[in-house]
């Protein structure tokens, strides 16, 4: 099964987990991964929308937004939100778009899920116009490589995570630090900031099992600008 296939089946649980349940995207990831993104410009692509989450929060601030994702049951519900995101279902390896139609993409923790990450990042700078900008947020390689046979190879970690009640099995691919790194410098990129999140005592005092991720990276942010 391809990472796209699982999380189209795991849609259903992702809808019902990714409300207020997921706490670390509300109180954590998502308010440090906003303050990477800059000001709203000509397009922003969100490349693996899901449902919508940081789509709308972009659309609130001001930008034009068009999404993609390999799952049309997140591609619906990204459609049928408020605000109604314009979405599509699309590979991120082979993307809808005109070269150089927009000014800057963002992939909020989509990364580790797309199955063929270097076409991926080479599609991303195809519809970036110069000086454009991709902003990404993933599960840091340091956190996946802990489960993972070795640091350095490839391999698909599902593994279950429940949260008040709702049960889903997540679907990530460990790849090690290097291989976006080096996907970014292949398609033309140059890194201009690069974060490890620490929480904070808005999520800590409702999760304080997540001060372990004070000593520890979870999560990976990442801005570059495509030459």
């Amino acid at each position: 099964m391809t990472l796209r296939d699982a999380w189209d089946e795991e849609a259903g649980d992702w809808l019902r987990f990714s409300g207020e349940a997921d706490v670390f995207a509300w109180r954590f990831n998502l308010p440090a991964f906003r303050t990477l993104i800059p000001a709203p410009g000509r397009l922003t692509l969100d490349i693996g929308c899901g449902e919508g989450r940081i789509a709308r929060e972009l659309i609130q601030a001001g930008h034009t937004v068009k999404g993609i994702d390999g799952s049309p049951k997140l591609v619906a519900a990204a459609r049928a939100g408020v605000p109604s995101v314009d979405a599509e279902i699309a590979d991120a390896a082979d993307l809808p778009f005109e070269d150089a139609a927009a000014d800057l993409v963002v992939s909020f923790m989509a990364l580790q899920s797309i199955d063929d990450l270097d076409a991926a990042i080479s599609e991303t700078a195809r519809v970036l116009e110069p000086g454009g900008r991709l902003c990404a947020a993933i599960v840091h390689p340091m956190n996946t490589g802990a489960g993972a046979a070795s640091y350095f190879e490839p391999e698909h970690l599902p593994y279950e995570h429940e949260r008040d009640g709702v049960r889903i099995v997540l679907h990530d691919m460990h790849r090690p630090l290097s291989a976006y790194f080096e996907a970014l410098h292949q398609a033309g990129f140059v890194t201009e900031t690069v974060r490890e999140p620490i929480p904070g005592r808005e999520l800590l005092g409702v999760r304080p099992e997540a001060e372990r991720w004070t000593r520890t990276p979870c999560f990976l942010h990442l801005r570059a600008r495509k030459e």
